[in-house]
């Protein structure tokens, strides 16, 4: 069996009610017609005020590589927040620039460009709202005997285009309601939508109805707490309702009535217009929602709790701490915050010291997310350079940090675990995972999950799941990635400072801390084990400084460190050994007759410069590594700089093995 195809989707805030329930349709679909399917998404909610950081969420949008994708299902309502068109802007710009696979937008689509007023073209899948809300609309005005509403919408429609205002309107005609009596009110689907109409209740810029209808929980939930916070009580002055039966809206103060949505079918009928694009001869399948739909009446109109279960499933989620049963553990079929914030992924992380310490605590705790396939992680080649930042797109190639594929899963591979900074795990960039190349027996959904902190992209995460287990990011998930960015960015400090204190201010050369670094445990196999070793030293330097100064001396001294570069391989290092005193480790040059060529032709180069106040010269001891003893061969080097210094000064003398 070949490589199996691949869809797209791009979608935001995952975590969120609405965005759930397209994503297991769009999967349970998907996997239907045996493709893969590719997710983009920002976790963040984009309606934080850290703008910083959304605009690096978003950055995972650039990753995509529509060369890879069969067609593109976009949800594009996810992506406003506050009416902020500049994103869906964005978002269609890519679309028409990179995009030529076809695309499926759900729920909403990309208005009309300014300029030529032409549309994207671009499909649009709606869920089936009309049924729905006449529901609501029989709801309140014939159980509750409602005579005034007001809709509060999350489009800037007018009444003629807004289809979902004239359901609920010849909805109220069958009750006896004129259109008059039922006003169109608009917001922007989140919580300050619902408090704009409050402020203008309070203010009595509007009478108050006898029920707000809002288009979805979260305007609900921002009406009814600040109707609160000024005296105006529901179900006592007015009734709400909501829409999308989140967990908030169960949990508030006064549960809002509200309506679990079709949106699963409406998520599995948009892949079958996208595979009907894609592949016009295909049979289509009959969508199968597996969650059920419909009204559930809550406080917000004075009703009964007629489904307890509901509130059950909300209340067990959104405790962090429960002590789970060995039975769920085994099927894991959930994702636990508790388990993340009862662990010490966080201290754990912040007190490594390395990077690879760090990447090694980031690939155990890769147990938090389970229940996984397979986890990666792909860090930018320069993330620990403090002086590079990305903001705007990733480079061309990607290191390979992470991957991992859970162990209980039946594709497991014994060994594919691993994880490493080493270059030879880099790949190009528009590969988006080398994992790709494998095939899995049942088809897989792929999440690609930013990693940056503030402003600075420094890669991406993967998280892949069998796509018939239909599972989908949580804040587990978000707040797992949150420990991670934080993690990282510690380290790419502590390695500056740790970098920087290897550096010798002066010359810009390595330190004699360098050298202890060296002939540790953990790093002896930096270094080859074939080295030769000179030892520096300025003759007469202290005359320097006495006659000329202290600032005369600093210049000889980065003059000295500049000429002795100039004479050896990139790959030869240079250590400040103190005062006016230098090391040089020649890697993989053992042979004495060639190290004393190249010591005499530093003594020469410096000898014959011209640039310093005052003619200087140096003598140089040179000695070969034993491969057992740093220090030894140091102190050898050590012995034959004194000889030549012993003997006359301006010479190389060499600590022959012979």
């Amino acid at each position: 069996m070949g490589v199996r195809k691949s869809l797209g989707c791009i979608i935001a805030n995952p975590e969120a009610a609405y965005q759930q329930r397209l994503l297991k349709g769009i999967q349970a679909q998907v996997a239907r017609y045996d493709y893969n399917l590719q997710v983009f998404s920002p976790l963040v909610s984009l309606g934080t005020t850290y703008e910083g950081y959304v605009d690096s969420d978003l950055n995972i949008l650039n990753l995509i590589n529509f060369d890879l994708l069969e067609g593109v299902l976009v949800c594009t309502r996810s992506f406003l927040v506050n009416n902020n068109q500049q994103i869906i802007n964005d978002l269609k710009n890519l679309l028409q620039k990179k995009c030529k696979k076809p695309v499926v937008c759900l729920d909403m689509g990309f208005e009309a460009d300014e300029k030529n007023e032409s549309s994207t073209g671009y499909d649009v899948i709606h869920t089936d709202k009309i049924t729905v809300f006449k529901e609501i609309s029989d709801h309140v005005f014939g159980e509750k005997n409602c005579k005034t509403a007001i809709f509060l919408s999350g489009v800037p429609d007018n009444e003629k285009k807004n289809e979902v205002y004239k359901a609920i309107v010849s909805r109220g005609k069958k009750f006896g309601i004129p259109k008059e009596n039922i006003k169109l009110a608009h917001g922007d689907f989140w919580y300050t939508g619902g408090k704009k109409l409050a402020e203008k209740l309070i203010a009595k810029e509007s009478e108050i109805p006898d029920v707000v209808i809002c288009e979805n929980d979260y305007m609900a939930l921002g009406l009814e707490n600040h109707l609160r916070k000024n005296s105006i009580f529901c179900p006592e002055d007015l009734l709400i309702t909501g829409y999308e039966a989140t967990q908030d809206a169960f949990l508030n103060d006064v549960t809002i009535t509200s309506y679990v949505p079709r949106e699963e079918r409406m998520a599995m009928e948009a892949v079958n217009l996208l595979i009907k694009k894609i592949s016009p001869e295909q049979k289509m399948l009959k969508p199968k929602p597996q969650f059920e739909v419909g009204l559930i009446p809550a406080g917000s109109t004075d009703s009964p709790l007629v489904d307890i279960e509901v509130y059950r499933r909300a209340i067990k989620d959104w405790i962090y701490k429960v002590n789970r049963s060995e039975e769920e553990w085994n099927v894991r079929e959930f994702f636990d915050i508790g388990r993340l914030m009862e662990s010490y992924m966080f201290e754990e992380l912040t007190e490594k010291n390395s990077p690879i310490d760090c990447l090694y605590h980031i690939f155990i705790d890769a147990y938090l997310l389970e229940p996984f396939s397979a986890f990666y992680l792909n860090l930018c080649p320069d993330w620990l350079d403090t002086s590079v930042v990305h903001t705007n797109g990733y480079p061309s190639e990607m290191l390979s940090a992470i991957d991992k594929i859970s162990k209980v899963h039946p594709d497991y591979v014994k060994g594919r675990n691993r994880y490493s900074l080493d270059k030879e795990y880099l790949f190009k960039t528009k590969k988006l995972l080398p994992a790709f190349e494998k095939t899995w027996k049942k088809p897989q959904t792929y999440y690609f999950i930013p990693i940056h902190f503030g402003r600075n992209t420094l890669g991406y995460s993967v998280i892949q799941f069998d796509a018939e287990r239909l599972l989908v990011p949580t804040a587990m998930h978000r707040n797992w990635m949150r420990n991670v960015q934080n993690a990282l960015e510690m380290i790419r400090t502590k390695n500056k400072l740790y970098s920087q204190s290897l550096v010798d201010g002066l010359t810009g050369v390595f330190n004699r801390n360098k050298f202890k670094d060296l002939c540790s445990e953990g790093t002896k196999s930096l270094i080859a084990d074939k080295v030769g070793i000179m030892m520096l030293d300025i003759d007469f330097f202290k005359n320097v400084n006495d006659t000329y100064g202290h600032s005369v001396g600093d210049d000889v001294l980065k003059s000295i460190t500049r000429l002795a570069k100039s004479c050896i391989r990139e790959s030869d290092m240079i250590i400040r050994w103190g005062g006016e005193e230098f090391v040089i480790f020649c890697l993989g040059c053992t042979d004495e007759k060639r190290l004393f060529t190249i010591a005499e032709k530093i003594r020469k180069t410096i000898e014959a410069d011209k640039s310093m106040v005052t003619p200087v010269t140096v003598s140089i001891g040179v000695s070969v590594y034993d491969g057992e003893n740093y220090e030894a061969s140091v102190a050898k080097a050590d012995k034959a700089l004194y000889y030549a210094k012993m003997n006359g000064r301006n010479q190389v003398v060499v600590h022959s093995t012979n």
